[in-house]
């Protein structure tokens, strides 16, 4: 759904934006996401998943073996896999 254009006009005299720049970086963040969101589908049905790695900073976030991981990627369906420091 989208905003009629006397909210936005509102909007953005409320926060000194130009309706017009507003509009370009609306139509550029959408363009970006739905490229994301294509890429991620594409890389699903070639079998591969999407994840995100997450920096860990604390002996406390380690994991409880003696090895140590200089990576840890966790996968949406929880799925862990972590580097060897000696890989």
């Amino acid at each position: 759904m989208q905003p009629s254009s006397i909210v936005m006009a509102e909007f953005c005299q409320s926060r000194g934006l130009s309706d017009k720049n507003f509009s370009n970086w609306r139509k550029r963040l959408a363009s970006r996401d739905a490229a994301r969101r294509n890429a991620e589908q594409a890389a699903a049905q070639m079998g591969f998943a999407s994840g995100h790695v997450v920096e860990t900073n604390t002996a406390s976030e380690r994991p409880q073996s003696a090895e140590i991981f200089v990576m840890e990627i966790v996968l949406p369906n929880k799925t862990v896999l972590r580097l060897a420091e000696n890989c």
